[in-house]
């Protein structure tokens, strides 16, 4: 499966008054620290019609004023503990074309090229990467 690259940029929340400005360092909790260090790659697939990437993109970035933590970068404080500053650094948005069709591709298999519909694991400084792999048919998978 070719896959050709279109746009990889760092979104970053929408202007808003709600939003945090300060570099506000936001401890790990008791959960955060008890949960595994783990990366969970997800993939969602979505058929014709759906909204442009531009669309997606300016929703996303609407809704990390909501959730900033997701746009912050890990920190550790004076203490040494492992912090989230609320600096909205951004998140990692990689959007890629592929030239099938959905229905070509689907069901996804282990065997199948599944890799190239997720962002790189090597060198990431963001809590949150979204690869937006748009089809020909206008399908996407997430």
């Amino acid at each position: 499966m070719a896959i050709g690259l279109i746009n990889n940029t760092l979104l970053k929340a929408a202007s808003s008054s709600d939003y945090p400005t300060t570099n506000a360092l936001i401890p790990l909790n008791i959960f955060d620290k008890a949960a595994f260090d783990i990366h969970v790659p997800i993939l969602y697939a979505f058929r014709a019609p759906m909204p442009s990437n531009e669309v997606l993109k300016d929703g996303l970035s609407k809704a990390l004023v909501h959730y900033p933590h997701l746009a912050g970068r890990y920190v550790t404080d004076d203490q040494g503990h492992t912090c989230i500053t609320l600096n909205n650094a951004g998140i990692s948005v990689i959007e890629t074309y592929v030239p099938t069709t959905l229905a070509e591709q689907l069901p996804f298999t282990p065997a199948s090229d599944l890799g190239k519909l997720l962002p790189p694991l090597d060198g990431v400084e963001e809590l949150l990467q979204i690869q937006l792999n748009r089809y020909a048919c206008g399908g996407v998978v997430i």
